[in-house]
């Protein structure tokens, strides 16, 4: 048997995949629980980490459940746009530099109170990823188009629906009343 004596370049590169093996940057994952209240979602990553074992194996291991990830939605102060996400909805996981924890409890600058790095439970989610067989076919070079069976502005408690406002017109200009004089009858059409 002969003694192999790893070079320094090799013993650097070991240490370098080792320590990369929990750096996380980007990834997708399902939906399993999403809390519209604290807008956070419970989310499985759909991908494994994967190492090579000393003989040079491929080895794979699932990653954990992700609680309480911060949902990133269409925001500018007091401006925003916020939608139902569903269990089975696929989102896009951002690992934030530092944790992100402290800052999103508080909203200070500072110490995020831990020197981890790239971390599973440092992910914001962003929904709207998806499978390209499941694309939406809504996708056009015209224009912005909301797809929701509901429409609400101003907040969840708006009460009236959205009119579409070209058929409003064509109807308010084809409609007539039943008599040009005294009291007005409901609208014939």
């Amino acid at each position: 048997m002969t003694d192999f004596a790893p070079s320094l370049a090799d013993l650097m590169t070991s240490a370098h995949e080792a320590s990369m093996e929990d750096v996380h940057v980007a990834g997708w994952a399902r939906v399993i629980a999403f809390d519209p209240a604290r807008e956070t979602v419970d989310v499985k990553p759909l991908y494994a980490k994967t190492r090579l074992d000393e003989d040079g194996n491929r080895i794979q291991e699932d990653l954990p459940l992700i609680q309480n990830v911060k949902v990133v939605f269409p925001r500018a102060g007091v401006f925003g746009i916020t939608f139902p996400i569903s269990q089975g909805d696929t989102v896009l996981l951002i690992f934030c530099d530092r944790n992100i924890g402290q800052w999103q409890e508080t909203g200070e600058d500072g110490d995020p109170g831990d020197t981890r790095t790239h971390e599973l439970s440092g992910a914001v989610a962003i929904p709207g990823i998806y499978p390209s067989f499941s694309a939406s076919g809504h996708g056009n070079t015209e224009s912005l188009v909301v797809h929701s069976p509901k429409i609400r502005l101003g907040s969840l408690g708006a009460s009236e629906a959205m009119v579409l406002g070209d058929s409003l017109r064509s109807w308010l200009s084809s409609h007539t009343h039943g008599t040009g004089t005294g009291p007005t009858t409901s609208p014939i059409q």
